[in-house]
């Protein structure tokens, strides 16, 4: 009786095993993406390079590219073939349409013998690559200066909030006068 017991217990573990291992979906391997600059101009050449070890068979890689302001995205997407460069590296450069963007969003995709593999995998989680949407001067041309603070000053808007602040220092001290 305990060796038939015993039996029942390695068949359960055994079948158990077998059918978590049939549940587990496949990890893929997330592929190494570089993007040059970090951070690129909008209407700028961007070059993106994704290198992809421990992926066997890969037949075709791409790079799908939406450019955003804010909450929405610009119709004109990009759905980029990357050539392989180098064993296992894969490298394609863009240049961005659009003037108004603030940001980039990309995702890498690669064609094996049985499916499109796709990082990340949903629509709604693509990577975001701020644009550098600064003016400055001697870079791109613009005839503004750069401007090395991190927030942006107005001249005169200052004086007006000290203005405001002397009218009513001066109405407090009237009132305590007349009291």
């Amino acid at each position: 009786m305990n060796k038939n017991q015993n039996y029942k217990k390695i068949l359960l573990l055994t079948v158990t095993v077998l059918l978590l291992s049939f549940l587990i979906p496949t990890v893929s391997s997330i592929p190494t993406i570089e993007i040059d600059p970090e951070s690129p101009k909008p209407e700028g050449t961007v070059t993106i390079t994704a290198t992809m070890t421990d992926i066997s068979d890969i037949q075709e890689v791409v790079v799908f590219v939406e450019e955003c302001q804010g909450d929405s995205c610009f119709r004109d997407t990009f759905n980029e073939t990357m050539t392989l460069t180098d064993t296992d590296t894969y490298q394609t450069q863009i240049t961005l349409q659009q003037g108004s963007a603030t940001e980039m969003k990309y995702r890498i995709g690669y064609k094996t013998s049985t499916d499109w593999i796709w990082y990340p995998e949903n629509l709604d989680d693509l990577i975001v690559v701020d644009l550098d949407t600064s003016t400055n001067g001697g870079e791109n041309g613009n005839s503004e200066p750069a401007d090395d603070d991190d927030e942006q000053s107005t001249p005169g808007f200052e004086i007006l909030t000290l203005l405001i602040s002397i009218i009513i220092l001066i109405l407090i001290l009237r009132r305590k006068r007349k009291a």
